[in-house]
């Protein structure tokens, strides 16, 4: 899709930051390529005048916030859009959402940004479990002598909270006497 033309609105706007006007799409007119291809790949007009009006998608933004306002909620938190307030997708080229269906994957800002951090530290204790796997092989040990090994109080390679996270992470915590055991509720995933 490329915006073939934009109608403004007869009534400026201001920029927040800078305190400059500036009027903002009453209409945006786009030209979509047939078949799902790039632009310019069927439709190789270099003109926006030369492209077939039959490939034009007219979008009005105040319907779209409507539309959102109305009918979108977040996947995360279940609450509605704001009024003028973006939501964000997590997805480059998912489906079209029309009027009548309702996207059912977005976010607001805060609540992708939870959802993000979340991904991450999944990622990262996934990354974790198959370094000290890896690690346990490297020196022929069982787990749980890798990992009093690495986070013994006495001479152990990692700080106090990265022993600490370590061992969450992989399942185990240290009980009265100090001696690592698999967590009975609640551990490793």
């Amino acid at each position: 899709m490329v915006v073939a033309f934009e109608i403004p609105r007869p009534w400026p706007r201001r920029n927040g930051l800078s305190g400059r006007r500036y009027w903002p799409a009453l209409v945006t007119v786009w030209h979509v390529e047939p078949g799902g291809h790039d632009a310019f790949e069927v439709c190789k007009h270099a003109s926006r005048w030369q492209w077939h009006v039959w490939h034009w998608k007219v979008q009005i933004p105040f319907f779209r916030k409507i539309k959102r306002s109305l009918f979108e909620r977040c996947i995360e938190c279940g609450r509605r859009y704001p009024w003028g307030y973006a939501p964000v997708s997590h997805q480059w080229d998912g489906p079209d959402a029309r009027w009548f269906r309702v996207r059912r994957l977005n976010y607001h800002h805060e609540c992708s940004g939870l959802v993000s951090l979340r991904r991450i530290r999944e990622s990262d204790e996934r990354l974790i479990r198959h370094l000290f796997a890896a690690y346990r092989l490297g020196i022929d040990m069982d787990e749980t002598e890798a990992l009093a090994l690495l986070t013994d109080a006495r001479g152990r390679s990692l700080e106090f909270q990265e022993a600490y996270r370590l061992q969450g992470i992989l399942g185990y915590e240290r009980d009265d006497d100090y001696t690592l055991v698999r967590k009975r509720s609640g551990g490793a995933r």
